[in-house]
């Protein structure tokens, strides 16, 4: 590259660039805590609303549930949905063709939504799609620092409450003053806020060294699916576990899944194994998602969503919009799942809260 190649700024860096100047010297309207698929899609919903976001995340975290997922955008079995969670499940799905277009014409990068259809024994759903779940966060993380958010890799050690409310963060010994937090680190939710009763549950997946074309399908059954990509690769998942943060794929596991999966889809006996990890999925006592405001003034919840994390994005970050935005949003908690928050709205990010 010579001299004159080195001084030449792309368009997307340009902004990127440009954006991060704006945004250096200004405190964070909302501190988002969780690079994941719910984290990362609260802080692009919020930075749409105009909001200056920072986003804490550890590299570690950010590959556990989300990165690891299969991209079904699908309950597991299809067909299978709490009763309360359906409207969000279907508001979710409408959104996601849209939302990818609009990603990848920002960054360029495909999440490689596919309405590949599903069938599991002698039930065919046409309409169930997926996402290439690392695409699509790395499309986000792409968004938003080119709507100047900061995205910082940096552990946050506790969630800082004075007098009642929210007042900031602290990560590596160093307190970040902000008024409003959005809790979204899903397994560990429950470390820094321990009224989210969050648990981490264990899955360990395979992926499969194929070609394009031999498989054009999602295929299930009760315990396994098999989830095949544009390039050949086919997805085996998962196993269910709880044994707390331990997150090192086993041998035992990896031959049960290949075992199933073989005997789900037969041609898949010979191919290679080019991968094998385990996630951690975030689970309540309850089973719903917790997405709104907390019982602390200033702290918003967006955690929970076990395995459909990946399928509830778009829709739980809507709603996770409203709440910190607009005091009659739906919110979700532990003991009013799916209903509107009985909690006092904080004051819209940017207003001043009057102390009495």
């Amino acid at each position: 590259m010579n001299a004159a190649e080195k001084n030449v700024v792309i368009p997307a860096q340009a902004g990127i660039q440009a954006a991060r100047e704006r945004r250096s010297v200004q405190p964070p309207d909302v501190i988002v805590i969780g690079g994941g698929i719910i984290g990362l899609s609260s802080a692009w919903a919020l930075c749409r609303e105009g909001l200056h976001v920072q986003i804490y995340d550890t590299a570690i975290a950010s590959t556990q549930a989300s990165w690891a997922g299969g991209g079904i955008l699908s309950p597991l079995p299809p067909g299978h949905c709490e009763p309360g969670l359906k409207p969000l499940l279907d508001e979710s799905l409408r959104a996601y063709p849209g939302w990818c277009a609009e990603l990848q014409s920002l960054t360029g990068i495909d999440p490689q939504f596919w309405r590949c259809g599903a069938q599991m024994q002698d039930q065919w759903w046409p309409d169930i799609a997926q996402v290439r779940s690392p695409r699509l966060l790395a499309a986000l993380r792409n968004a938003l620092r080119l709507k100047g958010a900061e995205v910082i890799e940096s552990a946050v050690e506790e969630i800082l409450i004075e007098e009642g409310r929210v007042c900031g963060v602290k990560t590596q010994g160093k307190k970040i003053a902000c008024a409003h937090v959005v809790l979204a680190t899903g397994a560990w939710s429950g470390q820094l806020h321990p009224p989210t009763g969050v648990k981490p549950i264990k899955g360990e997946m395979l992926l499969l060294r194929g070609k394009p074309g031999l498989l054009q399908y999602i295929v299930l059954d009760d315990e396994i699916y098999l989830v095949p990509r544009k390039d050949g690769r086919i997805l085996v998942g998962s196993t269910l576990e709880e044994v707390g943060f331990d997150s090192a794929p086993t041998c035992a596991a990896r031959v049960h899944l290949l075992n199933r999966a073989t005997r789900l889809w037969p041609a898949l006996a010979h191919l290679p194994i080019e991968q094998h990890w385990a996630g951690l999925r975030p689970r309540t006592s309850s089973g719903l998602p917790l997405i709104g405001a907390s019982e602390t003034e200033g702290l918003f919840l967006n955690t929970g969503h076990f395995r459909l994390g990946i399928t509830l994005a778009p829709a739980s970050a809507h709603h996770l919009v409203r709440s910190v935005t607009k005091p009659t949003s739906i919110a979700v908690h532990p003991q009013t799942p799916l209903l509107p928050s009985a909690c006092t709205a904080a004051p819209r990010p940017g207003q001043v809260h009057q102390r009495s």
